[in-house]
């Protein structure tokens, strides 16, 4: 019980801060009176980061399980 204790503290101290910011930051960028300039930029770099893991994993599997990648050799040499 203690440990599902932790988990819940743990991702609430992580998780509330994490929406306010999100919240905060799309006020700031659907105000139409602070008019930022190159939004879309701004969008695109806070947004980079839930687009760089899938990209970082497609990467690994790639590698892992390619033609000549080392899954794929130890399956070869396991077969024969």
């Amino acid at each position: 019980m203690k440990a599902v204790g932790n988990t819940w503290l743990i991702w609430s101290l992580n998780f509330i801060p994490q929406i306010g910011f999100a919240l905060l930051l799309s006020v700031m960028f659907t105000n139409a009176r602070l008019n930022i300039k190159a939004k879309g930029v701004w969008r695109a770099i806070f947004y980079l980061p839930n687009l760089m893991m899938p990209a970082a994993v497609t990467a690994l599997f790639g590698a892992l399980l390619a033609y000549y990648g080392p899954m794929n050799q130890l399956l070869v040499r396991a077969d024969s």
